[in-house]
This record gives C-alpha cells, structure tokens and sequence, in this order.
C-alpha cells in the first residue's frame, strides 16, 4: 500500500481520541503489491516470522514495540493497516529497512500480512539457495520490476530486472513480503497472487536503455542452480530477514 501516505496523516489523529480508528482507504485501481489488498485476507492463518513478529500471531503492538527498537518511526495507522517509515534519508545501505507495512486483523488486532522495504544488498540467487524455485514468478507494479512467490513458505519478494542501473543491480530485491502458509496448488485465484498484474504494466512516459525484459520470467533459474550447487554452503543471516541467506556479490 505504497500510496496510502498522502492520505494518512489524519490516522496520527486517533491517537489522541477514544474515537475508534478508521478502516484504511484502499487503492485498487493499483495491482499487488502497490496496494496489499488487506481487505482480500480471509480470517488469520499462521505464517512465517521476521524478527519478533509472526505472521496471525503477533498483535500490532508488539509489531510497534519490535519496530521501535530497529529504527524511529513515522506511524500511519488506521483499524486495518499500519505503516512504519523509518525517519531521515531512505536508501543509505545501513542494512536497516526502509518502511514496513502490515496488514491487521480488525477484530483481533493480529498482523496478517507484512511489507518490509529492505535496504541491504540481496539479490534473487540468494533466496534461491535459501527457499529453493519460486512456486510463481509474475508481473510486479512496474516493468523494471518481478514478483516472486513461495507459497508454501509464505513468502515474496520484488526483483529489479533492470540492468545497467546505478542504484539497483539486476536481480536485487527491493521488498518482502511474509503472508499465511498456502498450498502452492491453486494459486492463481488466491490472494495474493490474484491481485498482482495479468499484463507486464506500460513504463510509462519514461524509457529505460537498455529496455527491461519483456518475458513474465526472465531469469535462468537452470543456469542459477548450477551456480548455487558449486558454491560453498551459506549460512542464513539472523538480522531483520529470518530465513534469508547472506548476499553474495553484485552479479
């Protein structure tokens, strides 16, 4: 729910009323992950965990509380959504996340769904090693970008396809999701997969040099593999991404 900023500042409000907080504006004229659809999240359904928070476990505070003690936030809340921005200058590599959104139960309060904006050098071979094929690869919100799925674990990630790029190598991931376990069979009418992009999305007036790909897949997982397999074993890195592997070098 990347757009949900500029309408969110009266939710700070709330804090100083008893008035109960409102249900988040949605946007879904967007395609996941622009917009989470928290709305489409049926009932709360165990997941995975990053850090302190598990997925249809942790309530929003202790999301709050664990938060707090990475960085100082700015907090947009409302009944159904929150979004943590982490203060000062986005992108600085300090291997603290950016922003973290999360979708909340209304009735329980419990995190259902999470949005993590990485900010360290992590790249799609390295979830591979870790997690083993996608399940999915399909279009993400813009053209320069992928989405991959392991529904089993509950887990995505966004991908940058662009090459050439000064701020983001091709195949680096720029977010993570973490979403209730789900069969891999099935998929496609389930949420999340049902809410990403059936096209790859125009780029709009802007030309990239050289021109993303066009293919709904365009990573040689084959040719990955073989790579992973000659490598010597990683180890999994503990901090703000459980399960995640340590990055390798710029491919």
């Amino acid at each position: 729910m990347f757009a949900i900023l500029s309408v969110s500042m009266s939710a700070n409000a709330q804090e100083a009323t008893n008035t109960p907080r409102p249900l988040a504006p949605n946007f879904h004229w967007l395609s996941f992950p622009a917009d989470l659809y928290c709305d489409e999240i049926k009932g709360v359904s165990k997941g995975p965990t990053w850090g302190d928070i598990t997925i249809g476990v942790s309530k929003v505070q202790d999301l709050k509380r664990y938060v707090s003690t990475i960085y100082d936030s700015e907090v947009y809340e409302y009944a159904d959504f929150i979004q943590l921005n982490k203060k000062g200058k986005f992108g600085k590599k300090d291997g603290i996340p950016d922003s973290v959104h999360a979708c909340i139960d209304f009735d329980t309060q419990t995190v259902t769904a999470l949005l993590v904006a990485i900010n360290w050098p992590l790249y799609i071979q390295d979830l591979v090693a870790q997690y083993g094929l996608p399940d999915a690869v399909t279009w993400s919100a813009s053209d320069t970008s992928r989405i991959a799925f392991w529904f089993e674990k509950g887990f995505a990630a966004s991908i940058s396809i662009r090459k050439d790029y000064k701020i983001l190598a091709y195949g680096e991931i720029t977010t993570i999701y973490y979403f209730p376990y789900q069969s891999k069979y099935g998929f496609e009418a389930r949420w999340p997969y049902n809410q990403t992009n059936e096209d790859n999305p125009s780029g709009g007036d802007e030309a990239y040099i050289p021109t993303p790909s066009q293919e709904q897949n365009p990573f040689d997982f084959q040719a990955m593999i073989a790579t992973i397999t000659a490598e010597p074993s990683r180890t999994p890195t503990p901090t703000f991404v459980p399960y995640t592997p340590v990055a390798t070098s710029t491919p």
